[in-house]
């Protein structure tokens, strides 16, 4: 995901999250969102990989 570095700049990088909250927080994110991200739930897009410590 894109986001601003301490430098300033914009980065790109991963967001780690427990297990335990990833469905909350993809709530999140789709509500703020909207339907923008639905890339990120895997039921969608199986091809796309995201990993939850």
């Amino acid at each position: 995901m894109t986001h601003w570095g301490f430098d300033g700049r914009p980065r790109t990088g991963k967001m780690v999250i427990n297990e335990s909250v990833a469905d909350q927080v993809v709530s999140v994110f789709r509500e703020l969102y909207g339907q923008l991200l639905r890339w990120m739930d895997p039921k969608h897009s199986p091809q796309i990989d995201i990993r939850v410590a």
